[in-house]
């Protein structure tokens, strides 16, 4: 996608494909990190959940939000499209993100695994809104410079990795709900409580029957 993006001549839609494509990349690294770190290999399902949507739900669908965010705010910044699309999906994420925030403390404020999720989620929002913001006057001020300034680049480029840390958290977030929340038709296992399977040699099984 890179190659294609040169020799292409930078056009406007296929870098804003290559952009999409790396913050892919990155979060598939995220899980990956994950799912191999030791929290994962030492983790049960322990938590209870009531209500709907489920917590992992909403960290799915606020995921996507986001990713669809990234692609229109790299859209906008390489020419494909104005910053409209990319101001909307703002509100949209801001509300997605109150929402998962607001299911994860409702639920689960006394875990502390899923409430330094939320943290996370909720700090790396924040410093995403301030560089939006900054970002933008920085383009605003440069309009007329011939060559980008300093300051635009390192305002323009930290808005972006913020973008991929934001996706991040809300990733790790997700992957902690899925990890210590059974999905439907199974019971939480408290910590140190083998399953029946393991008894018997057979697959080790974190949840029963409801």
């Amino acid at each position: 996608m890179g190659g294609f993006r040169v020799l292409e001549g930078y056009p406007a839609i296929s870098a804003t494909a290559h952009a999409t494509l790396a913050q892919i990349y990155f979060i598939t690294l995220v899980i990956l990190a994950m799912v191999i770190s030791p929290w994962w290999q030492r983790s049960t399902p322990r938590l209870s959940e009531t209500g709907s949507p489920r917590l992992v739900t909403a960290g799915i669908v606020t995921t996507l939000v986001i990713v669809v965010q990234l692609i229109l705010g790299a859209g906008f910044r390489h020419g494909a499209w104005g910053i409209l699309p990319h101001l909307i999906g703002f509100l949209f994420v801001t509300g997605f993100v109150i929402w998962t925030a607001a299911v994860a403390k409702k639920r689960f404020a006394g875990d502390s695994d899923i409430r330094k999720g939320v943290v996370l989620l909720h700090a790396t929002f924040g410093i995403q809104v301030l560089l939006g913001f900054a970002a933008y006057w920085a383009v605003q001020k440069a309009l007329t410079d011939v060559q980008p300034t300093f300051t635009y680049v390192i305002l323009t480029v930290a808005h972006v990795l913020g973008g991929a840390l934001l996706l991040a958290a809300c990733v790790l977030l997700t992957l902690k709900a899925a990890r210590l929340i059974p999905g439907p038709g199974n019971a939480a296992v408290p910590a140190g409580v083998p399953s029946p399977s393991s008894s018997s040699g057979g697959a080790h099984v974190h949840g029963s029957g409801a």
